[in-house]
């Protein structure tokens, strides 16, 4: 269709009254701290409650009245005390006028005193309604305003959508977006769910049958007799004490203070109101009213009025779309099975293990060439098979947690690689210790061997296994089971325990890379004879980057993949090891012999 003029579109919007509210009165709080109102609503009492005395009058409805009475005189006294404001407000400008004219014809001192003393009255006036208005200009800026970017703003907003309906399907049928329509249809599905005359013929019979399903405890004849017995002095103010005073008021407006400041004038007429009750005299109309805020829960339709009768799902289960039945959750964790990572992370893991087994194997063949007795052969065996065990490790964060390898995850690889590092730093003080102790007459010859290394390895790597065992002995780790990050899913991951067991493990772990990573530096400067510290300092580094950039990695995944960030780190930190330092001496063995002898290597 050509749009022109002689083919016009008309376009009806029907958006609906976001702010069509319904004012419920309220009785102010900050109203009873003032003590001439207090005063003024204890006579008002004490006047009304005397005066109204007469046995004509049921005591019901004289307890009902006098909050009618107290509602008129609250919204006098309010009027009056607006009023009071602005006559006190133009009289000071009256005065503040009189003052400015007679201290320009006199040009007096005390007159001048008096009229700063008056300005400054008139400004604090005034700066408290301009505080109040900007407190409320303020929140409808977060709210409304045009910065609705900010963080606030966002919360606000999002927290007021979820507890707001914003459409309702009707008993018809019928799609209502109106606020009116929405709190009618939602009256009267309640005014008929609470209508006893509208209750089932047999509803008697059937909350008997289902009572004898059960056995109830009994209560005593005493506890009978005191439950039927009249409301007493005590209990008024045992209740009196329990009510919160932030709680919001009823349908009559009157919140928990009021009945607090005035306990001593309303006890008397209350316990005679409602010890007065019978089946000949109930309750009236006015006390079977109710505020009903309808808020919508989680898992439940907000356009259907009757979803009251819900079954919440178990944990491992889920809701449908038509929130009639539950479903199982999928379980989520790294599976052999469904996960193609998984076989990536095996595959490289064994791979890296036979090549590091390889590596090894070299070593041992060519155990008598210089370059491997030059670099200390056993921390080289050794610090092998720290990384062949490293990459092994790698499987006890695969497949399905169950509390063995939750306890077995962290505490074997953070001892493996503190191993592996104490291997590093042995390395690295060996090499500073042979250089000096070539010179003449050097004090460092006694420290040359096998025995500096060994306690090297063993002190630090036994302070590592002390952090584990306090760690496993006070709060081990153990299977969890997380059904609150994701809906729809069950996430089968290990709960650390102790998360200051977790980060003192990786803390130990990074202080000693951090070690072995300074010495190496300053020792990178030695002869070539000792370059070793060069490829140590390198790998280090390596290392370090890795950790470092896997803790904010660890810490914003959630599920299977924050394991395989954990999976992630130690295979490239291992692999960094097993390139860094033993790559180019297997270089030299295999492929550059005329550069491992002893002429080269001295």
């Amino acid at each position: 269709m050509t749009i022109s003029d002689h083919h016009p579109i008309s376009l009806t919007l029907t958006l609906p009254e976001t702010n069509d509210r319904t004012f419920i009165w309220k009785l102010d709080p900050s109203l009873l701290t003032d003590k001439s109102v207090e005063d003024d609503l204890r006579k008002c009492l004490s006047d009304y409650f005397s005066e109204n005395n007469s046995p004509d009058t049921s005591n019901m409805t004289q307890w009902e009245a006098h909050k009618c009475v107290i509602r008129g005189k609250m919204i006098a006294i309010s009027a009056s005390l607006r009023k009071a404001r602005k006559a006190g407000l133009a009289a000071l400008f009256a005065k503040l006028r009189n003052l400015e004219a007679s201290h320009k014809q006199t040009l007096a001192q005390h007159t001048l005193e008096e009229l700063t003393d008056t300005r400054a009255l008139i400004n604090e006036t005034l700066n408290l309604n301009v505080k109040k208005k900007f407190i409320l200009s303020q929140k409808l800026f977060y709210e409304q305003g045009n910065k609705c970017g900010r963080f606030l703003a966002q919360a606000l907003r999002k927290q007021r959508n979820n507890n707001v309906i914003h459409h309702l399907r009707s008993s018809s049928g019928e799609l209502i977006t109106h606020n009116r329509d929405i709190a009618k249809e939602f009256e009267k599905y309640y005014s008929s769910l609470y209508n006893l005359q509208n209750s089932a013929p047999d509803s008697d019979n059937m909350i008997s049958s289902f009572l004898s399903q059960f056995a109830p405890d009994k209560i005593s004849s005493e506890a009978s007799e005191s439950l039927d017995s009249p409301i007493s002095p005590v209990e008024w103010n045992l209740a009196l004490k329990s009510l919160k005073p932030g709680k919001s008021p009823g349908p009559d407006g009157l919140p928990a203070l009021y009945y607090k400041t005035f306990s001593d004038l309303l006890r008397k007429p209350f316990l005679k109101a409602f010890n007065s009750l019978s089946p000949s005299s109930p309750f009236s109309q006015r006390m079977l009213e109710a505020h009903i805020v309808v808020i919508p829960k989680e898992g439940k339709d907000p356009s259907q009025p009757n979803s009251e009768n819900c079954m919440k799902c178990p944990d491992d289960e889920w809701p449908n779309e038509k929130k009639d039945r539950c479903l199982p959750r999928v379980v989520e964790f790294l599976s052999y099975t469904d996960d193609p990572i998984v076989v990536v992370f095996s595959a490289v893991s064994i791979l890296s293990f036979l090549l590091t087994g390889l590596i090894l194997r070299i070593f041992i063949y060519y155990q008598d060439t210089p370059i491997v007795k030059a670099n200390n052969r056993n921390l080289s065996y050794l610090l092998l098979v720290s990384i062949m065990l490293s990459f092994l490790c790698v499987f006890l964060f695969l497949g399905h947690p169950v509390d063995v390898t939750c306890m077995l995850r962290v505490t074997s690889f953070g001892v493996i690689f503190s191993v592996a590092v104490s291997s590093l730093l042995a390395k690295s003080i060996m090499v500073c210790i042979a250089f000096k102790a070539t010179r003449p007459g050097s004090h460092w010859r006694k420290w040359m061997g096998a025995k500096l290394p060994n306690s090297i390895i063993c002190v630090f790597s036994l302070v590592q296994v002390k952090i584990c065992v306090t760690w496993l002995s006070i709060s081990p780790p153990f299977q969890d089971r997380d059904t609150h990050s994701y809906q729809g899913k069950v996430i089968i991951q290990c709960n650390e325990g102790s998360v200051i067991g977790f980060y003192s493990v990786l803390g130990y772990m990074g202080l000693l890379a951090a070690v072995s990573f300074i010495i190496a530096f300053l020792a990178r400067t030695l002869p070539d004879s000792f370059n070793e510290t060069k490829y140590i300092t390198f790998s280090m580094l390596v290392f370090c980057s890795v950790w470092i950039a896997m803790i904010p990695a660890y810490l914003s995944t959630r599920g299977k993949y924050m394991v395989g960030v954990e999976v992630f780190a130690i295979m490239a930190s291992s692999s960094g090891l097993l390139g860094c330092i033993f790559f180019p001496k297997c270089y030299v063995i295999l492929f550059r012999p005329d550069l491992n002898t002893k002429t080269v290597i001295r």
